[in-house]
């Protein structure tokens, strides 16, 4: 190992090409601090590696400054860079640290990273995911609701949105409650949801026949049966992210 290595820590040991860490770290150059000497002669077991501060990394690819830096996964010692906007949450685990210094060269260099530190961006990014997941719940408790029977809030207007838009939020609301479970989203389900939408619709004083954000998709079966595959879509693509949501704060 040398510095500027990214390095994976498990039980206080570490390695640039374990496929998992408890955290990742860097192989310090000139630590200001030293803790925890090796006994003499056993010098050669161990590396320093810096717990706080900033360190210069070895990183492929071009860097901006405020990007994250993670563990390649590749074993090879190097970070990549990622934007705070371009994080996923299986990201998150694989953070080394900040970037305070831009890189333009397209192949390797050092930058310096920020690590150990606490960083307001990581804090956006989970309270917009927050504030996601709670959204997911309210919207599939209103949709149970409606697709067990239950009473459903009156309301004097059709929001003017998508049909899809529409179906797909009443779908992925029905399918069960996200403090529970996340059940498969079925084509029965799509179906039953659009029976309901328009009992519903007739019952709100609405004509589906006529009503310019429905007509078509009661009138066109081949229109309702590609919205239905649309739905399917969006509702299954719905269901992955709060189960990943779910996993990230520990819900489930």
């Amino acid at each position: 190992m040398s510095f500027g290595d990214v390095v994976a820590v498990n039980g206080g040991r570490i390695s640039k090409q374990a496929s998992t860490a408890e955290q990742y770290m860097v192989i310090s150059y000139k630590p200001a601090v030293l803790g925890n000497m090796p006994e003499a002669g056993k010098e050669h077991l161990y590396e320093k590696v810096g717990f706080m501060g900033q360190v210069p990394v070895k990183v492929r690819g071009r860097v901006e400054v405020g990007d994250y830096i993670l563990a390649s996964g590749l074993g090879d010692g190097f970070g990549r860079a990622v934007a705070p906007e371009a994080l996923t949450l299986d990201d998150h685990k694989r953070i080394v640290g900040v970037a305070w210094t831009a890189s333009k060269d397209p192949t390797t260099s050092f930058v310096k990273v920020a690590i150990g530190l606490p960083n307001s961006s990581l804090v956006t990014q989970l309270t917009k995911q927050q504030q996601e997941i709670d959204q997911l719940r309210q919207e599939m408790r209103e949709l149970r609701a409606l697709v067990t029977g239950q009473p459903a809030p009156k309301a004097t207007s059709v929001p003017q949105r998508s049909v899809q838009q529409h179906v797909a939020q009443e779908v992925a609301q029905a399918s069960a409650s996200a403090e529970e479970f996340h059940p498969e989203v079925t084509r029965e389900h799509v179906v039953s949801a659009f029976e309901l939408l328009h009992t519903q619709l007739v019952g709100m004083g609405v004509d589906p026949a006529t009503h310019p954000n429905f007509k078509v998709l009661f009138s066109d079966p081949a229109t309702k049966d590609a919205m239905i595959g649309q739905v399917l879509n969006m509702a299954t693509e719905a269901r992955a992210k709060g189960v990943e949501l779910d996993k990230l704060f520990g819900y489930r």
